[in-house]
């Protein structure tokens, strides 16, 4: 018996399956989690483009009433609010998936609470 042979690595278990099987069930389990909170942010920041795209025909086709410019300053303000960090959601998916799961739901979750959170403070400071 040889008593210098260096250590093996960590056993995993199922010792057939790959180190990159191992990321890839971390990815898989965290994917709906990452999906959640991306569909959560495209949708407020797809409901404010929408609202900046309805600025920007009135002022095209010159209507009659036109926003006032502290509601056009509120509506470019919240795309811009909720589309910077869908930017970021997408941009770091790869560190998103390193967190743990609780986690990332967790984040998910808050992804969905910025369309309220946003909706509210519209109402409160417009008086709609």
């Amino acid at each position: 018996m040889n008593n210098h042979l260096p250590a093996e690595p960590a056993a995993t278990e199922n010792p057939y399956e790959s180190p990159d099987a191992a990321s890839t069930v971390a990815v898989r389990t965290r994917f709906p989690a990452f999906v959640t909170g991306l569909i959560g942010l495209a949708m407020a920041a797809g409901f404010y483009g929408v609202l900046c795209l309805f600025l920007l025909i009135a002022y095209l086709v010159d209507a009659p009433r036109i926003p006032a410019p502290r509601e056009q300053a509120f509506m470019v303000g919240a795309a811009t609010f909720h589309l910077v960090p869908l930017v970021w959601w997408v941009l770091l998916r790869r560190r998103l998936y390193r967190l743990h799961r609780s986690v990332l739901w967790l984040l998910a979750v808050a992804c969905w609470l910025l369309m309220p959170f946003s909706g509210a403070f519209m109402v409160l400071n417009l008086g709609l």
